[in-house]
């Protein structure tokens, strides 16, 4: 490619990626909740990109027919135009997509939260464990209500729970 078409290209790339920034900046609120929009303008971007620098480097190893002079330098300042606006769009983009991640695990908290609330609402009839006086008819049964309500229970601490299984035992268990 020709140096002028160099330019040319350059050019071209510069204001597509500022429109498209301008686009992204104008873009309804809906449209920026949705993740496939945000990564395929990021994919948008990244290819516009990866355009221009390449353009970029063909140029700055080519010099102008006339040798190298003003031109040059105002390439290297349209180049550091663009790449702000890259740096900016692309963090936008991904701050974006953040933000978006964020919500949705609040979101699922949420719902974690209020699903815990819902099943604490509701009124069972409490539960006994029986007395375990010894027997071994009576063990199973005794046995898998403690451990299921108590022992393996987080909140209740192994004082408490000591506790609760000497309240529970009479007769030859129990000495």
């Amino acid at each position: 490619m020709s140096f002028s078409a160099l330019v040319k290209s350059q050019y071209k790339y510069k204001g597509l990626i500022n429109k498209a920034y301008e686009t992204y900046k104008k873009s309804p609120k809906e449209r920026l909740r949705k993740e496939s929009y945000l990564l395929t303008r990021l994919e948008s971007l990244e290819e516009k990109w990866k355009i221009f620098s390449e353009t970029h480097r063909q140029l700055s190893l080519e010099s102008p027919e006339g040798g190298p002079s003003q031109p040059t330098e105002n390439l290297e300042n349209v180049y550091d135009e663009v790449e702000e606006t890259y740096i900016d769009y692309k963090s936008d983009i991904r701050e974006t997509l953040e933000m978006l991640k964020q919500e949705a695990a609040s979101s699922a908290s949420h719902l974690q939260t209020t699903s815990r609330a819902e099943n604490t609402s509701l009124k069972l009839p409490k539960i006994s464990i029986p007395t375990f006086s010894g027997l071994y008819s009576e063990w199973t049964t005794f046995r898998d209500l403690y451990v299921s309500l108590i022992h393996d229970n987080p909140s209740i601490d192994n004082v408490q729970k000591m506790h609760y299984l000497k309240g529970h035992l009479t007769g030859e268990a129990e000495q």
